[in-house]
């Protein structure tokens, strides 16, 4: 048999390598982060109404579940030799927990104690977090649980301490919590529908996440502003919420849509009519109006960077993609680890940042 006839046989009986999937078209995809988004939104405006206690236990829950599954990334148990995880990761994770709560008000998990006590616990869980690893170290496996612990360290501190800044902000009032969550899960959302449904929109931004392009930025900024303004604008029309909104929390806050406040000085000065002063320029309006635009700002601007930190880590350590089955449910653990990595930039350095500058 001929040479070209035994090629072509050999071809005609290989059996035929399968095609791959088509990728989720462009709809579906919206719908299903329509979907998701909806469902975030919904379940974070039930526990913002439910008061202080409610948002200090979500920042807990969502700083627990990022904590957990970024350790999981680096979960090798054939490595381990059969040595716990736990000690180089869980235990430092409730000692430093503890630490960082008992630096805080009453809003903090520790806030039963007194501070002394606090300090005092904090420092004995860490001690324990310590022996605790030392005893379950295997000499074999030295070089990995040490590799474990500086990753478990490291998570601690992008993770654990933007998280209280939360607690942290939430004890100046539910206003500043309130405000960079939604600014951030605006510019999120628009910035996708944007960049996916804009006529000629698809200039890349960054290649570290290759879907995010100039125009989704853009449009992102410019809703979220509008947001800001519109935002503010309703929250100063309506008298009742301005104590609920601007005051301290009364004490833990518990139970659940308890009352709070009924007056406050933080209330006053941020909804009231002032003068405002820059590079000579002097102009009225109310502060909760210039507070939203810097926040908005900086949410269009800064924290869209933490976005692009999780897609760059996710690149890094080179996840395997989820199978169809879960995939649904990766997507959401993605995007609640990257809205909250994005919402502690924002919540805790711009709003810090702009209370100091403009009610100076």
């Amino acid at each position: 048999m001929p040479p070209r006839q035994r090629r072509r046989q050999r071809h005609a009986t290989a059996s035929p390598t399968p095609r791959p999937a088509p990728p989720p078209s462009l709809l579906r995809r919206f719908a299903t982060r329509s979907l998701s988004g909806a469902s975030m939104l919904g379940g974070f405006g039930l526990v913002v109404a439910a008061g202080h206690g409610c948002c200090v236990l979500l920042v807990l829950l969502l700083t627990a579940g990022m904590f957990r599954e970024v350790v999981a990334l680096r979960l090798e148990p054939r490595r381990g030799g059969g040595a716990p995880a736990w000690p180089a990761t869980w235990s430092f994770y409730g000692a430093s927990v503890a630490a960082l709560a008992a630096q805080m008000g009453p809003l903090a998990p520790a806030a039963a104690l007194p501070p002394a006590q606090g300090a005092l616990l904090a420092y004995c869980l860490y001690a324990l977090a310590v022996a605790g690893f030392v005893l379950s170290l295997r000499p074999a496996h030295y070089g990995y649980q040490f590799a474990l612990l500086a990753w478990g360290q490291a998570t601690l501190a992008l993770v654990v301490v933007p998280g209280f800044a939360h607690i942290r902000n939430l004890e100046k009032g539910l206003v500043w919590f309130l405000l960079p969550a939604s600014f951030v899960i605006c510019n999120d959302i628009m910035a996708m529908v944007c960049g996916s449904f804009l006529p000629g929109g698809r200039t890349p931004l960054i290649s570290v996440s290759p879907r995010k392009t100039w125009e989704g930025f853009a449009g992102g900024a410019v809703f979220t502003l509008a947001l800001a303004r519109a935002l503010s604008a309703a929250l100063a029309a309506d008298p009742a919420l301005h104590s609920w909104l601007a005051c301290p929390p009364a004490g833990s806050g518990w139970p659940p849509f308890g009352a709070g406040l009924d007056s406050c000085r933080e209330a006053v000065e941020l909804f009231a009519e002032r003068e405002f002063a820059v590079a000579g320029v002097v102009w009225e309006a109310r502060p909760i109006l210039v507070h939203s635009l810097v926040l908005a700002l900086f949410a269009s601007t800064v924290a869209p960077f933490g976005g692009f930190l999780a897609s760059g880590f996710k690149r890094a350590v080179r996840t395997p993609p989820s199978s169809a089955p879960r995939a649904s449910s990766a997507s959401l653990r993605e995007s609640v680890a990257r809205l909250e990595l994005r919402i502690s930039q924002a919540s805790y350095q711009a709003t810090a940042g702009s209370r100091t500058a403009w009610t100076a």
